[in-house]
């Protein structure tokens, strides 16, 4: 997978599983994300207000990563292909270096997303990579990501939103929610005033999308935890034991400071 799984490189490590970094480009100076930049570093640079781009993959990353499955065969999930050309680099590194056993899914998901997609794979790892390709296209399908964020201006900046859609939620302590659509796209779909109120609505959102109760949900926020604190107890969860991660920082990139987010599965497609 890629770094905006939100698996650290010491995880992926423990576990076998390979994150190829993507890269956070302040001025002219790229840093691989977890290798030469951490997430504190990366927020404490964007609260004093620097603007980051970020960048996917070279060929000899993805060329490096494939290697090292040896022949076997193996399944690379990365990044929405609507969010980033991670999975387009990495299918042309298949065909161009002849890796013919790596099977590249688009995710179409990001960040908590695509870290609960990898897991499932991980977890059904006996499986042969068709198997678990298919398998990964329907649990898919069943996984909603709800998020409050502070502002679109990142999004817009970063070329994820246009212009239009980011004035419609610019306005005064309006708190934007935000999902990753089915086609892997970011959508908005809701506006409140003030977080306490969007905590609210996405608390309805994700009642309304009928939670399955036998998996637990992940959660995130992006540097400051303290409203994906009130998520979690909103929505049932435990402060003290839920699965809860500061937003990569690719993603962080694009979505900015101060975001509260769940992802779960849903019963239904």
């Amino acid at each position: 997978t890629d770094s905006s799984s939100n698996i650290s490189q010491a995880e992926a490590e423990a576990l076998g599983i390979t994150v190829i970094p993507l890269s956070i480009i302040f001025d002219t100076q790229a840093y691989l994300e977890d290798i030469d930049i951490t997430a504190d570093e990366f927020y404490r640079r964007l609260a004093e207000g620097e603007f980051p781009h970020t960048s996917q993959p070279s060929y000899e990353q993805f060329a490096r990563a494939f290697e090292a499955a040896d022949g076997e065969e193996a399944v690379a999930i990365f990044i929405s292909s609507a969010l980033s050309g991670t999975v387009e680099g990495a299918r042309s590194a298949v065909q161009e270096g002849g890796f013919a056993g790596v099977r590249v899914v688009d995710s179409l998901a990001t960040t908590t997303m695509l870290r609960m997609m990898v897991m499932e794979a991980y977890r059904n790892r006996e499986k042969s990579a068709d198997e678990l390709v298919a398998m990964l296209a329907e649990f898919r399908s069943k996984l909603r990501l709800y998020a409050v964020i502070d502002t679109l201006e990142y999004l817009h900046r970063g070329g994820r939103l246009s212009k239009g859609a980011m004035i419609a939620g610019s306005l005064l302590n309006i708190k934007p929610l935000i999902t990753i659509a089915r086609d892997g796209t970011i959508e908005v779909v809701g506006k409140a005033l003030g977080q306490k109120k969007a905590l609210k609505m996405l608390e309805s959102l994700y009642l309304a999308d009928a939670p399955d109760r036998t998996r637990e949900p992940v959660y995130l926020y992006s540097m400051v935890d303290e409203a994906g604190r009130k998520l979690i107890e909103r929505t049932g969860g435990n402060p003290d034991t839920a699965e809860f991660y500061n937003l990569c920082s690719v993603v962080g990139a694009h979505i900015g400071l101060n975001a509260a987010g769940i992802t779960f599965v849903s019963t239904r497609e």
